[in-house]
């Protein structure tokens, strides 16, 4: 997509990370180095931002010899944790990761501004879903949740499931007990608890957040299905959680 950041590459031995501030409608980039890049394109945006202006921060988390999974002939799976403050992404390719965060900030300016954060987040997420995705699993609404800007989130939702299902993709959609209790067993199981096991599960990736890590948890079940199981044996209640998903009749 024009005016998107491009992930970078990790090596075996170092990681790297990418954090790219734009604001709404301007295209994002750098030339530092890959180990550390941070830049801010245009004029610093005065405090009262105009109704159609938004800022996005983009950040990439990559562990050692981890890169971004893109083209080839494996399948990629996409596991998708959207939220209008901070969607956790994670690609699996083969046994290439990726892992990523897409964050916006509040603007000021009413409904329009809104809509404009709610573009950019948009913008930036499909932007890290290559064309050849076999599988994207999202995570569902919490509809019980009275918390953050829920109405404003589940209109990011909704737009990201309209695009994802427009490019003809494959998309699974668990809901977030489900997502909990496939990660760790217990469906109560709250974000911090769910980070700290992925980290414990894959010790070489750079799990910077909760929102990676339930991304991870989701992108591993879809690649189960598809018959790469990435993530190790299920206990009991691990399996009866990945049997709850609704998958696709038949493997992409």
């Amino acid at each position: 997509m024009a005016g998107s950041a491009r992930p970078a590459t990790g090596t075996a031995a170092s990681s790297s990370s990418t954090r790219t501030t734009s604001t709404h409608g301007c295209a994002a980039g750098s030339s530092a180095s890959p180990a550390s890049r941070s830049t801010r394109l245009g004029p610093t945006p005065p405090r009262r931002r105009s109704p159609q202006e938004g800022t996005c921060e983009y950040v990439e988390s990559f562990g050692p010899g981890v890169s971004w999974p893109r083209g080839g002939a494996v399948r990629t799976v996409i596991g998708i944790d959207p939220s209008l403050r901070a969607t956790g992404l994670a690609a699996i390719r083969g046994t290439s990761f990726g892992l990523a965060t897409v964050k916006t900030r509040p603007v000021l300016g009413g409904p329009a501004a809104t809509a404009g954060r709610v573009h950019l987040a948009l913008e930036r997420i499909l932007a890290l879903v290559p064309e050849d995705t076999a599988l994207v699993v999202i995570e569902g609404p919490s509809y019980g949740s009275q918390h953050g800007a829920r109405f404003e989130r589940a209109g990011l939702y909704w737009m990201l499931l309209d695009q994802l299902r427009g490019r003809g993709l494959e998309v699974v959609i668990v809901a977030p007990r489900t997502r909990a209790k496939y990660a760790t067993g217990d469906g109560s199981a709250d974000k911090r608890t769910v980070l700290r096991t992925m980290r414990e599960r894959f010790p070489v990736l750079n799990v910077r957040d909760d929102n990676q890590a339930d991304a991870l948890a989701l992108a591993c079940a879809g690649s189960r299905w598809l018959g790469a199981a990435r993530d190790g044996g299920l206990d009991r209640a691990q399996t009866a959680a990945y049997r709850n998903i609704h998958w696709p009749e038949e493997a992409a």
